[in-house]
């Protein structure tokens, strides 16, 4: 199992971290500082674009979160290969939250951090992250495949 831009309470997200600021700012002002939080300096026609994005999803995505309540999900360890990956100026999942599933990690599974990218690292920084993916999953196969010789 990959997760990505996920902290310890996988509840977390932007919308989270939307309904935590809204009592302070207006809706269109934060969407706004959502956008950059989110991708990082934008130019005007991406930053309009991506701010009708973020207003559509907040309208019609199903959440938990709202004004009046923010949910939370506590962490289990799983049985499956784990690898937790985040980055280092996210805002929203940030370091620390990633950093929180540090307890419920087995050996050989692991946590990585791009060094920048905020909330879409996985998008700014596809091939380093997918080269990370990779490195996991064939060690994980020799992992195995050493059990299994092990186990003979």
């Amino acid at each position: 199992m990959t997760l990505l831009a996920v902290g310890v309470d996988a509840a977390l997200d932007w919308q989270a971290h939307y309904y935590i600021h809204r009592q302070f700012l207006s809706r269109q002002k934060l969407l706004t500082d959502m956008v950059y939080n989110l991708f990082g300096y934008q130019d005007q026609w991406t930053l309009q674009s991506l701010t009708h994005l973020l207003e559509e999803d907040l309208d019609c995505s199903l959440s938990p979160h709202s004004l009046f309540e923010r949910v939370s999900i506590t962490p289990n360890r799983v049985s499956v290969p784990l690898m937790v990956c985040g980055s280092l100026n996210d805002i929203v999942v940030q370091p620390d939250a990633v950093h929180g599933w540090r307890p419920y990690l087995k050996e050989g599974d692991r946590l990585w951090y791009c060094l920048e990218g905020w909330h879409f690292f996985h998008f700014f920084h596809y091939q380093l992250v997918a080269q990370q993916l990779l490195d996991f999953w064939k060690f994980i196969r020799v992992s195995d495949s050493l059990y299994s010789c092990l186990q003979l």
